[in-house]
């Protein structure tokens, strides 16, 4: 099952494991995640210009990353609206509104 977005939806993104390879707890590991290329152009192509969505980006890292988290998201091109820091780590979520990336 593909998903397919409502035009101004508004997304929320996760960045490790879904936008990047890994996961990152120093500005080091941040500055060096590889992109995945193919979820980067989902955003963008898809999301954000197809159908106008509100993208929020979050991640489960702390504050202190979101300068180079920021430089990160820059560099490779993301597009998006809003950072949210600090999502709750978990090992998994149980949500009404989830889509798993091999979904995509």
């Amino acid at each position: 099952m593909k998903f397919h977005p409502k035009p101004n939806s508004i997304i929320a993104v996760d960045m490790d494991k879904t936008l990047c390879t890994g996961e990152s707890f120093t500005d080091e590991e941040v500055i060096a995640a590889k992109p995945i290329q193919k979820m980067i152009d989902y955003v963008n192509e898809v999301l954000y210009k197809k159908n106008h969505c509100f993208i929020n980006i979050y991640t489960a890292r702390k504050e202190f990353l979101r300068n180079s988290t920021t430089y990160w998201l820059k560099k490779h091109g993301v597009k998006y609206h809003t950072l949210v820091m600090g999502k709750l780590w978990s090992s998994s979520y149980i949500d009404d509104r989830a889509v798993n990336i091999t979904d995509l």
